[in-house]
């Protein structure tokens, strides 16, 4: 873990909706290896999913300097941010976000397709995503046919299809039971280890504090190393 993976230095965001305004990130900075496993630690409304979006590209900052994986974010252009998020990031959602009419395979298959790459290629990319996170049997059911936990286990192997070389995972576990949160929690710390992929997981369950190498808390937009 020696090569950068972040390198984030006074970034700022603030959000407006009419007089009020909020300051989602006040000043943070972020210093991360590459094959990290980071949890941000914090309650609802601190900052935490703000923080995620910028790093992937979703979101811009006002002031402040963004590496991540290469990619000076605070400078690129729209098409090059575009690209980063397609070939460099995969997310996780706490309400998985799959389609209800594709069944765990096409699910998988959509990053791929979203970058214009062959249909067969994508399904093969898909199949290997869905072993490595034990859903082989599993990738012709809809996800109103699977549970929780294998749902979240289907919106993984999407995040891991493209080959990210970071993954961001924004309250992984929320909608889960307390035997399949920590079914998620083996198959992130497993997925880190073996693949060397970065994780970095923004969540308020003190449980998932005890897998991190890295461990930061965020309240109030600012972030702190623990």
């Amino acid at each position: 873990m020696s090569l950068a993976m972040i390198a984030a230095t006074g970034l700022q965001k603030t959000y407006r909706d009419g007089v009020l305004r909020v300051d989602a990130l006040r000043g943070v900075n972020l210093n991360l290896p590459a094959g990290a496993l980071a949890v941000i630690y914090g309650p609802s409304g601190g900052g935490k999913s703000t923080l995620l979006h910028v790093l992937g590209g979703i979101d811009r900052v006002e002031s402040g300097t963004l590496e991540v994986a290469g990619v000076a974010l605070h400078t690129a252009n729209e098409s090059a941010i575009t690209r980063f998020r397609r070939e460099k990031t995969g997310f996780i959602f706490q309400f998985y976000n799959l389609l209800p009419s594709l069944n765990a395979l096409d699910n998988v298959c959509l990053p791929l397709l979203a970058k214009g790459g062959p249909l067969r290629e994508a399904r093969w990319r898909a199949q290997e995503a869905l072993e490595q996170v034990g859903l082989s049997e599993r990738q012709k059911h809809h996800p109103a046919q699977l549970s929780g936990g294998e749902q979240q286990r289907v919106a993984i192997a999407r995040a891991l299809v493209v080959h990210p070389a970071l993954v961001l995972a924004d309250e992984p576990t929320g909608d889960l039971d307390s035997a399949a949160t920590q079914e998620i929690i083996d198959l992130i710390v497993q997925l880190n280890h073996t693949l060397g992929i970065t994780f970095i997981i923004a969540t308020h369950n003190i449980e998932i504090r005890l897998i991190a190498s890295h461990l930061f808390e965020m309240r109030d937009g600012r972030l702190s190393k623990l």
